[in-house]
Parts: structure tokens; C-alpha cells; sequence
């Protein structure tokens, strides 16, 4: 997809993606917001996966990002708005700072196949932007389903699960796989108990 089809199809979406298409070589993030988004304070933690990484990032770019602008900003508008059209209200040192993030994450998204290092540092420059925001925001990991359930932050949310369900075989068997590093993504089963564990990770 090219950056204009990336931009289309991503402001036109209203949920994140969930794991429907976690394989492989899906692109992963963990994906968190806290924070007040109204009356009351929230928070989400989820795992996100995507076709690829240009695909994870246009998601933060255009859905994630207007959505965190607009409670930050106190604009509250009914009709969703671009990323651009909140950065009219910001001033000084903020406004470089989202205006180097938008400049960032569009460089990227417009390489074919963006590297580890230049996501490392779109990922770096998303949570330092979103860190003082109300909501804030964070990317705890990131990476090809391959990669990324061994990424250290990962590795802990999950033996944190295991702990709690150590009575599950399924999650026993799972967490066996995962310490011997014979995962297989092609495996059905193994995908499945994958998908289940990251569904329980999930906060709301």
C-alpha cells in the first residue's frame, strides 16, 4: 500500500485491529493508554497486530494520535478530526514535538520495507511525545510476532499470566514451548493458545 492508501483506509477505521491477523510475520505492538477520556479515568492495554509495520504505525498516525490530541487538547469534538488540525492549538516546545513526530512517522511509513532501526526510533519518539499527555501513551514493545513474544517486556507479562494459571495444561504446555523455543507459528494449536494468552493479557 502506498502512504495515500495507508492514510485512507486507517482514518476511515473506529476500533484497533486486535490480533485477527497475529502469524508470523505480523507486525506486534503493545499498545497502552492511560488516563481521563471524559468523565472518569481509563486505561488499555492491548496487543495489536498487523499485516506490517507501515500498517501499525499509519494505525497510531491516524487513529491513535487525533484520539489523543483531541481529549488533551479539551476539544471534544464529535466529528473526528486529523492529527494536523489539532496541531493548530498547540504552542512551543509541544507542538515541535508533535510536529517532529508526525514528520517521523510519515518518512517511515513512506519506505517500502522500514528497517528495525528507524521503527526503534519512531516507537522511542511515539512514547516520548505521549508521555505528558492526558491520556498518555505507550509503545512497551514492538516487533514481527517472531521477535516479539520474546521481547523482554513481553516475556514478563507472560510469565506473570502463567503464574496466575498454573493450573491451566493448555498454558502450561504453552509456556513450555515458549522457554525451549520450539514455538511454531505454522501450528495451529500453538497459534491458538498464543492468540488466548495475549487476549488475557489484555486490560480494560
Amino acid at each position: 500500500m502506498t502512504y495515500d492508501e495507508l492514510k485512507k483506509y486507517w482514518e476511515q477505521q473506529e476500533s484497533a485491529p486486535g490480533i485477527a491477523a497475529l502469524e508470523k510475520t505480523a507486525y506486534c505492538l503493545r499498545f497502552s493508554q492511560y488516563g481521563s477520556t471524559g468523565s472518569c479515568g481509563s486505561g488499555v492495554q492491548t496487543t495489536e497486530a498487523f499485516n506490517d509495520s507501515r500498517n501499525a504505525l499509519a494505525w497510531l498516525r491516524f487513529c491513535v494520535m487525533p484520539e489523543i490530541l483531541d481529549f488533551d487538547s479539551d476539544s471534544n469534538c464529535k466529528k473526528k478530526k486529523s492529527t494536523e488540525e489539532y496541531l493548530v492549538i498547540y504552542k512551543g516546545k509541544k507542538k515541535e514535538q508533535l510536529l517532529d513526530l508526525v514528520k517521523l512517522f510519515d518518512k517511515v511509513m513512506r519506505q517500502p520495507n522500514p528497517d528495525k532501526k528507524v521503527l526503534n526510533q519512531a516507537m522511542l519518539k511515539y512514547n516520548q511525545t505521549f508521555c505528558s499527555t492526558n491520556p498518555r501513551s505507550e509503545i512497551s514493545a514492538h516487533g514481527q510476532a517472531a521477535d516479539f513474544i520474546y521481547s523482554e517486556n513481553i516475556e514478563y507479562e507472560m510469565q506473570q499470566e502463567f503464574e496466575m494459571d498454573e493450573d491451566d495444561e493448555e498454558m502450561n504446555k504453552l509456556a513450555k514451548l515458549l522457554k525451549n523455543k520450539k514455538f511454531d507459528f505454522d501450528n495451529d494449536h500453538h497459534l491458538e493458545m498464543l492468540s488466548t494468552l495475549l487476549e488475557r493479557m489484555d486490560k480494560f
